[in-house]
């Protein structure tokens, strides 16, 4: 985009894109997913500020807040090995209501999911890799809806079983990511917190009313009874 200075002249003026601050989540250690967090410092230096391992709760996910956990943008890694292949919409899904927090909190363009622990040979071509995330978005649906990136990929933890084509993607994501301004959950995540608690409020009012109002009709319901039964007696 072009503007004029002060002396007429044209000066192009690109976007400014930020080098947002990634934050690799999971609920396993660390070790777990190492190579993937040092090759994301090697591959991605120039567009993205910082990478850090972020620990999530084992137990108890849907619960977790995003408030005042510095968490930009989120590369969430899930091992299949570690847990069950259960990310949202199926019988025990861990991350249904995490990943819909998570959307509120810091939003879907800033939202990475890097499911893993694959054996190598299921995904190693264009057409296997293909029909397995087809397949899972078939069966998961939420899981893309609540990201603006979803990868399968085989081991992350001492050495990265990722193909180039995924590595396109992730960069092209980070990129997407450093164009939205930095979240500030705290702030977000308050407002959000009090409208489910007005919400909740209101509709315990309603049933409130409901109850109320059922009571005066049966009252009057009972009194009509009884006066015309008074009147037919006489």
């Amino acid at each position: 985009m072009a503007s004029r200075d002060r002396r007429g002249y044209n000066v192009n003026m690109a976007p400014t894109i930020r080098r947002p601050r990634v934050s690799v989540c999971s609920s396993a250690q660390v070790h777990n997913n190492q190579a993937f967090i040092d090759e994301l410092h090697l591959k991605f230096t120039e567009i993205v500020g910082d990478v850090r391992y972020f620990e999530l709760p084992y137990n108890d996910i849907d619960h977790f807040l995003f408030r005042n956990t510095g968490i930009d943008v989120m590369i969430l890694c899930h091992s299949i090995q570690n847990r069950r292949f259960a990310i949202t919409d199926v019988m025990d899904a861990l991350y249904d209501k995490f990943l819909y927090n998570a959307v509120r909190a810091i939003g879907k363009p800033k939202i990475c999911i890097l499911v893993h622990d694959f054996k190598a040979e299921d995904l190693n071509t264009v057409k296997k890799y293909r029909t397995r995330i087809e397949a899972f978005q078939s069966q998961q649906p939420t899981t893309f809806k609540c990201a603006n990136l979803v990868m399968m990929g085989g081991k992350l933890d001492e050495r990265v079983e990722i193909g180039d084509h995924q590595w396109e993607e992730l960069r092209a994501f980070l990129i997407d990511a450093g164009q939205s301004p930095e979240s500030i959950p705290s702030y977000q995540e308050c407002a959000f917190n009090c409208i489910d608690t007005v919400n909740v409020t209101c509709q315990s009012v309603q049933k409130s009313y409901k109850k109320q109002l059922l009571l005066v009709l049966v009252i009057l319901a009972g009194g009509l009874i009884i006066v015309l039964l008074v009147v037919l007696t006489k």
